[in-house]
């Protein structure tokens, strides 16, 4: 009991990254706890993260909140949540969070006697959806003034297939099929990937590619379609080869059709469900713009020497966004192609430099954007751009090794990006990404990195085999 799970990176040290990520793991229904659980207990959301050393990531915004008057569990909550969750679950959970709220401000339960009848929302990536099914329902919608929602990831984003297609390191020390295999048990990770609506934005015209491309047999089925429609993605998910040596029962590495039935039900219905009309008085969307944003997966080959074979292999490709959300699947709107699923929400576009998406809430700018939200201030921060201003595409390169080794790239101020070199438990259990608005990405031998394209670089490459 009291133990914290998540994020705790000497405990992952401690116990070895394989044992200590099976605590993360839910059974087959997308529900329930694994009873094979390191701790051997449920799981419990007890409060947000306020940092991640060396990151702010929550802290200065509830002290800028404090420091304008609101008081903890006065007039501001936070609403801590299982992201492993099925959304609607969580939004549930939202429901009584909201009411409980309304219930301190007004001193009673009484909801007859109540003189403060709404709250405003601030949420920002997951949140923002667990929010968007929150206020979907009239019932709860008349709770909700305003929805600030910061990074939204609505339609989805293709950078948590990785996990679920191919597996992630995470921590240098997990097998990435370890990761893979407990992702498959949450709704949560297949809700925040792309859904049906996805790929009316992304739809493979120029600079807007679909979220996977078959130009090398991926599934093992001897077809090569290019790029996939949003129904031969799911096909290609649930034809691919399986080991049947691996024992299914429990976990197993097959998609898992209960959790994928839950997201897509949770895309149809939600998607594009503004259409006819927002059902609360505001919501205001943040978005981040012009970093390089994984928007496909390839799958395509190389020719290996010694003897000479073609092996298949994966690379990614960008679209603009905030390094983990592409742009349209946060807006909800493209004005060059008049495609606009906004719903009168208000759109705001965040420069470059501030766009880091786990860490916008750190950032001054959307921090001051969200107080004069709260307050009805129409100042927009420096930082906050127009539309008219908004980048159409990333500019950098990629580079892709294929190969066992580790691949380590500098910049002419001494920034570094791989993984982490410090001697330290908790460096040495990072990927650092030192170098601004850089990307780096491993899956299984290739090793991806973006580049802004305004630097000088140097490359290095450890042979690990």
């Amino acid at each position: 009991a009291d133990d914290e799970i998540w994020i705790n990176p000497v405990a992952i040290a401690s116990f070895g990254a394989d044992d200590f990520f099976d605590t993360l793991r839910l059974q087959k229904d997308g529900v329930t706890q694994s009873t094979n659980a390191l701790y051997g207990v449920d799981l419990e959301a007890r409060d947000i993260v306020g940092n991640v050393w060396p990151f702010d990531v929550y802290n200065n915004l509830l002290s800028d909140l404090q420091s304008v008057g609101y008081q903890s569990e006065v007039d501001l909550f936070a609403f801590p949540y299982d992201w492993r969750l099925d959304i609607s679950h969580n939004a549930q959970l939202l429901d009584d969070k909201v009411l409980n709220a309304l219930e301190i401000v007004n001193g009673t339960s009484d909801q007859s006697q109540w003189n403060i009848t709404q709250v405003d929302i601030v949420a920002h990536s997951m949140g923002a959806s667990v929010a968007r099914e929150y206020i979907s329902y009239p019932a709860q919608a008349v709770h909700v003034h305003r929805l600030i929602a910061v990074g939204p990831v609505f339609l989805g984003a293709p950078k948590p297939l990785k996990g679920i297609l191919f597996g992630d390191t995470l921590v240098p020390s997990l097998n990435p099929d370890e990761a893979k295999d407990i992702v498959q048990n949450m709704p949560g990770a297949f809700q925040v990937s792309p859904g049906n609506g996805y790929w009316e934005f992304y739809d493979g015209t120029s600079g807007n590619p679909v979220a996977f491309q078959e130009e090398y047999d991926f599934d093992g089925d001897n077809q090569e379609l290019g790029d996939l429609s949003y129904d031969q993605f799911k096909s290609l998910l649930f034809g691919l080869d399986r080991d049947p040596n691996l024992n299914w029962d429990v976990y197993g590495k097959d998609i898992n059709q209960t959790v994928f039935d839950m997201a897509e039900a949770f895309h149809n219905r939600l998607d594009f469900s503004w259409d006819s009309g927002i059902p609360i008085p505001e919501v205001d969307l943040i978005v981040g713009t012009g970093l390089c944003t994984i928007g496909q997966y390839q799958s395509t080959w190389r020719i290996k020497a010694g003897p000479v074979r073609i092996d298949p292999i994966v690379h990614v490709n960008e679209v603009n966004g905030d390094g983990t959300v592409p742009l349209f699947s946060a807006s909800l709107y493209d004005p060059d192609r008049g495609i606009d699923h906004r719903g009168g929400a208000n759109v705001y576009y965040v420069a470059k430099k501030y766009s880091n998406h786990a860490l916008l809430l750190s950032k001054e700018p959307i921090r001051q954007l969200v107080l004069n939200l709260l307050a009805a201030n129409s100042n927009l921060p420096d930082g906050i751009i127009q539309e008219a201003g908004v980048p159409r595409k990333c500019w950098g390169a990629t580079i892709n090794i294929e190969s066992p080794v580790e691949l380590h790239v500098t910049d002419a101020a001494g920034n570094h990006t791989g993984w982490a070199t410090s001697s330290t438990n908790i460096d040495s259990l990072m990927i650092e990404e030192g170098i601004p608005d850089s990307q780096y990405e491993e899956i299984e031998e290739t090793k991806s990195v973006y580049l802004p394209d305004d630097g000088e670089y140097t490359i290095f490459l450890k042979a690990t085999d």
